[in-house]
């Protein structure tokens, strides 16, 4: 009720009020006198028992006004005397009646204030000594809760028992299908799979944290098999508690508890658990399990052993797949390194080989590389490096394969470019090596670069004939003065665009 009052605009009271000066004009003196106060005594004592101190003082005032402006039309009628006094006692008679109506509705809220306060007080007791005599049955039972004083389902009881076999059958079978796995990409399923199947859940996702941003990532995004109902949010709700917590967490034990039922409040959506991927205190991700058919307490050991497996598999992968990275690329400038990038080249060959596809390779060299080193130091070389592999990234297409070939070489495949459109692309890098300004230290540095272009035929068929007749036309560029480009043709070697002074 009381919300529905509080949902009346104040200006219908005011309307209301408004509307009774014709009234009052028409029924005379005296009767234009009461009539604002027999309509405004309803909306005033509304607004007062609704709370709304301001509106209910408003509307009795109001009806005042009106009640005199009445009187004033009709000043020339008899009972104009009693049309000032009448006012008056209205005005009075409303303000009282709202005054007594806020004081006692004050004193009601005050009272409900109250209860509200011992009964949460109450409550808390209550909880205080149920979480006592569970702690005692647990200690006298030797029984330990994983996950955290929050992840387990209850007490010991007859009904709620470890199934111990189940669980020796569980981590064997997640041993098995976690640990010997590496590659990140086939773990996710596996995990999500091994969770399905042992947990006994509809409902499995997979979630990988981004310290950096906070953020939480589905880990199967691109290959979802199920439309999830809940969706973890890293900044509310259980995820929130889950990830600054560091421990499993159940709807079941927020259900219990009466410290974590603000959870359910803030996030009703919760599923039936979720546990953090931890290693080492290292926050990896979060297995969101809902819809369980048993969620008792072999059910959340299960959860315990298989969230720590799933963690220790997806690291290993991690270090694996950075282990991998390092073998495969240059260190210093993030390029595949010589052996990585011929085994790239193999494939693209054959690639081309079976569908016809065109295939060119761009080989460079930076010029007078030797002076950076003995004029500037070391550092100063790996410097150049660095920001001539910058370069490459950002000026050749996203498919290209681009490599460190060994010292200042560099090496770039090109699948689907023909021997012009490879041409136009390292004469657009050669234009960009030689205008770019390179700063280290506060010494500015002048970068240039020769380049050898070469592409698939029938004469040059395999990986290293390409690289050798491309490598053919580099050296040819660095004859004929250096910061050009050259292409290969066969039977000769073609001087193209892009000459320039040797600096």
């Amino acid at each position: 009720m009381r919300d529905i009052l509080e949902s009346i605009p104040i200006w219908l009271y005011l309307v209301l009020v408004a509307a009774s000066v014709p009234l009052g004009c028409l029924t005379g003196t005296l009767g234009g006198a009461v009539t604002p106060f027999a309509l405004a005594a309803i909306p005033t004592c509304a607004a007062a028992l609704s709370g709304q101190r301001t509106t209910a003082m408003v509307t009795a005032f109001a009806a005042c006004a009106v009640s005199l402006a009445g009187w004033w039309f009709c000043v020339g009628q008899s009972g104009g005397a009693a049309c000032w006094l009448t006012p008056a006692i209205g005005a009075a008679s409303l303000l009282a009646i709202a005054g007594m109506i806020l004081a006692v509705m004050e004193q009601l809220d005050g009272d409900i204030a109250q209860l509200h306060k011992q009964t949460t007080q109450y409550v808390r007791a209550l909880y205080e000594r149920d979480k006592r005599e569970e702690q005692r049955a647990q200690q006298s039972a030797g029984t330990e809760r994983p996950g955290g004083p929050h992840a387990g389902s209850g007490q010991l009881s007859q009904r709620e028992t470890i199934n111990f076999a189940m669980l020796l059958l569980t981590l064997q079978d997640v041993a098995q299908r976690i640990s010997t796995n590496l590659d990140l990409e086939t773990l996710v399923p596996t995990i999500l799979d091994t969770a399905r199947s042992s947990l006994k859940c509809q409902s499995c996702q997979l979630y990988f944290w981004n310290p950096a941003d906070k953020t939480l990532r589905r880990a199967d995004s691109g290959k979802c098999r199920d439309n999830p109902r809940y969706v973890p949010k890293p900044n509310q709700g259980a995820a929130r508690w889950v990830i600054e917590n560091r421990q499993i967490l159940t709807r079941q034990s927020v259900e219990r508890d009466y410290n974590l039922r603000s959870i359910l409040q803030e996030d009703p959506s919760m599923p039936d658990a979720i546990a953090p991927l931890t290693v080492g205190g290292e926050l990896l991700g979060l297995l969101v399990v809902d819809e369980v058919e048993d969620s008792s307490l072999t059910f959340v050991r299960m959860l315990y052993i298989l969230s720590h497996n799933c963690a220790l598999g997806i690291k290993n992968a991690q270090l694996f797949k950075r282990i991998e990275d390092m073998a495969r690329h240059d260190g210093l400038t993030g390029l595949l390194n010589h052996a990585s990038f011929r085994e790239e080249l193999d494939g693209l060959v054959g690639q081309a080989e079976a569908d016809g596809s065109p295939l060119a390779v761009i080989m460079s060299d930076v010029d007078h590389f030797k002076k950076f080193n003995d004029t500037y130091g070391h550092q100063a070389g790996d410097h150049v490096l660095r920001e001539v592999a910058r370069l490459w990234r950002a000026v050749m297409p996203d498919d290209a394969i681009l490599g460190r070939y060994g010292g200042e070489e560099f090496v770039c495949a090109l699948p689907g470019s023909d021997l012009e459109r490879a041409r136009e692309l390292a004469e657009t890098l050669r234009q960009h090596l030689a205008n770019q300004v390179l700063v280290f230290e506060g010494q500015e540095l002048r970068v240039t670069a020769s380049f050898g272009v070469a592409e698939r035929t029938e004469e040059i068929a395999s990986s290293r004939d390409l690289v050798r007749v491309a490598d053919e036309a580099l050296y040819e560029a660095k004859q004929q003065g250096r910061n050009r480009v050259v292409c290969y043709v066969p039977e000769s070697v073609g001087l193209t665009s892009g000459q320039a002074p040797s600096l």
